[in-house]
């Protein structure tokens, strides 16, 4: 009788333990998804602002929507963290800037945007800001290439950006301990459902996998 306690008691603790990790993957999801919601309006907020302040809707670049405004996400805390005293208009132009240098190089609007920067008095605020998301920029690509992610262009570097916000509760998860195939899966498919993301189902897999292998 005794016995059979024991193996019931240990029966139990494993389910809830396996009940746990499923709400703490389960509630990961929804932070993640939220995150990307949040990246893609920060986005339509910066292109619609291009749209009315310089004719361009930045439309070439929604398909990446949410892969820039995850990128642009941490620069427009640094930009808001560092100079509380900008007006909206004048934080969203810096954005602007930032986010047409980086990705839109030699583009006829980043001119215009760079001389009413100028004309604004702002190139000091835009040249700290700019600074601070190259360094991004390149922490990032350096980040996905140490875990064997091919970064071939740009494009490519955006297709995961929209995590960035989410990287350090998600490399949390995967050190808390050892990270099941249904439990990446379980990851995985609410990620993949979203059509806000450019990546597949097996790529983000395969970045899950490779990252678990570095963290080892």
């Amino acid at each position: 009788m005794r016995d059979i306690f024991i193996l019931y008691m240990k029966t139990t603790i494993l389910i809830t333990e396996q009940q746990k990790r499923r709400l703490i993957i389960e509630s990961l999801n929804d932070e993640v998804n939220d995150n990307v919601t949040e990246n893609v309006s920060l986005f339509k907020k910066i292109a619609q602002f291009s749209s009315d302040e310089f004719s361009n809707n930045l439309g070439f670049l929604i398909t990446w929507g949410a892969g820039i405004g995850g990128f642009m996400g941490p620069v427009n805390s640094f930009l808001e963290g560092n100079y509380p005293n900008l007006s909206k208009t004048d934080t969203t132009l810096i954005l602007l800037g930032v986010l047409g240098t980086i990705f839109m190089n030699g583009k006829d609007l980043i001119f215009d945007v760079i001389d009413k920067i100028k004309e604004n008095g702002l190139i000091k605020e835009f040249k700290t800001t700019l600074g601070k998301a190259k360094d991004l920029k390149t922490t990032f690509i350096s980040f996905l290439k140490s875990i064997d992610v091919n970064v071939g262009s740009i494009m490519t570097m955006l297709s995961y950006a929209f995590m960035i916000p989410s990287l350090g509760p998600i490399i949390n998860l995967l050190q808390s301990g050892n990270v099941s195939h249904d439990e990446i899966k379980l990851f995985v498919s609410s990620l993949a459902m979203s059509k806000l993301i450019t990546l597949s189902s097996k790529t983000l897999t395969t970045f899950i996998q490779k990252l678990i292998k570095k963290l080892k």
